[in-house]
């Protein structure tokens, strides 16, 4: 399973429901919430850390992750990227930040498709970028 012994806190948006279960079936251990920033610390003491974290793209989000976040993590950002992640802070320990913008009509299972590539190793080297579902608007 990719994302056996993982962590993830998915925070609640129109494709968390897809993203936690595709999480789950890879192997992660999944929380979800509607509000990110509270729910960091309390994940995190509970698992002992974090590895992956969904949540709308807010340079916040970002800065409140760090410290929760365990070597190698993946955060996912999910909307327009508005600006690029801290890289100094990022790179000592690993860490990688991406964004995922998706129109209206991108079924939230490719959403989750997308994120859990990102999340996981196989996405080692992917950091900074913004990944843009928009097919079905390129198809019309």
């Amino acid at each position: 399973m990719k994302l056996a012994g993982k962590t993830a806190l998915v925070a609640e948006s129109g494709s968390a429901a897809a993203v936690a279960t595709v999480l789950r079936r890879a192997g992660a251990r999944v929380e979800t919430t509607d509000d990110i920033e509270a729910a960091l610390a309390e994940a995190a003491a509970r698992f002992g850390g974090l590895d992956i974290v969904f949540a709308p793209a807010h340079a916040h989000t970002v800065h409140a992750a760090l410290p929760h976040l365990r070597d190698n993590g993946a955060v996912i950002l999910y909307g327009r990227a508005s600006a690029h992640p801290p890289t100094g802070l990022l790179e000592p320990r690993w860490l990688r930040v991406n964004y995922v913008t998706a129109d209206a009509s991108t079924p939230p299972d490719e959403v989750a498709e997308a994120v859990l590539f990102l999340a996981s190793d196989d996405a080692f080297t992917v950091q900074g970028e913004e990944l843009v579902l928009n097919g079905l608007a390129l198809a019309s």
